[in-house]
């Protein structure tokens, strides 16, 4: 008897922390942002069920998005060049522009951080993500963003001179129109 309840123990074990995700705290774990480092303060990225999740702040500050926190219903909003990613915690999906995307891991809370799968966020913004396992790093290269356009100031090789011929096509074109 004693033995039927000691193996009933032991399936009931094994079949809790076969149900468990599989959770390595991995502190040795870099995330790396076009060619910067990005560095931790508290939580550090970990791996769960063979997904690096990262805090919230930090990896998507480098990635250029703003960051709303709404505590009441869990759910942050990141918004950048015209994208928008809400993710709930505990949800197995997020939603990008309005279009859902799963996730074989639901974002979640840890230590007092919001943890993101962080392959799925960053490939729905166009980012590229690898994965390096010798070294444990995660490297994402962002999407090409539309390039800042600055006034340029035009200095020119001689001062613009009085063109007689010129003005008078403009003043017939200017008399054509007046006609119409």
């Amino acid at each position: 008897m004693v033995r039927l309840c000691m193996k009933i123990i032991g399936l009931a074990l094994s079949g809790a922390l076969l149900a468990a995700p599989l959770t390595t705290q991995a502190s040795d774990i870099t995330v790396i942002v076009d060619g910067q480092s990005v560095i931790f303060e508290d939580v550090q990225p970990t791996i769960i069920d063979a997904r690096t999740m990262v805090p919230l702040r930090g990896v998507f500050d480098m990635m250029g998005f703003s960051i709303d926190w709404d505590s009441n219903i869990s759910t942050a909003t990141l918004s950048s060049y015209g994208t928008t990613i809400t993710v709930r915690s505990g949800d197995s999906f997020i939603t990008v522009n309005g279009v859902l995307h799963t996730s074989d891991v639901a974002p979640r809370i840890q230590d007092g951080r919001f943890m993101l799968p962080l392959s799925l966020i960053a490939e729905s913004t166009g980012a590229e993500v690898s994965w390096d396992q010798n070294t444990r790093t995660v490297s994402i290269i962002t999407a090409t963003r539309a390039p800042e356009v600055k006034p340029v100031q035009l200095e020119l090789a001689e001062p613009l001179r009085f063109n007689p011929i010129l003005e008078d096509i403009s003043l017939s074109l200017a008399e054509v129109q007046k006609t119409r």
